[in-house]
């Protein structure tokens, strides 16, 4: 989920004309620049939230079926 949320921060970045040299994908900054374009600034925020929040749950999935293996 790393990958995909560095990507729409990237995206977020460029869609705010925020400094190139910030970029994490930085050798892909045409191809931020064109898929930026196809976007709304709420869209690409609701997305990484919602990136943020499926990660939050496969971590609470993953420490409950640790606990459960182990019967904390």
């Amino acid at each position: 989920m790393g990958l995909w949320k560095s990507w729409y921060r990237d995206l977020i970045l460029v869609k705010a004309e925020g400094p190139e040299q910030s970029l994490i994908n930085m050798d892909l900054s045409r191809e931020l620049k064109i898929a930026a374009e196809a976007f709304r600034m709420d869209n690409l925020v609701s997305n990484l939230l919602a990136l943020d929040q499926a990660e939050e749950t496969c971590r609470v999935f993953e420490i409950r079926n640790s606990c459960w293996r182990t019967r904390c």
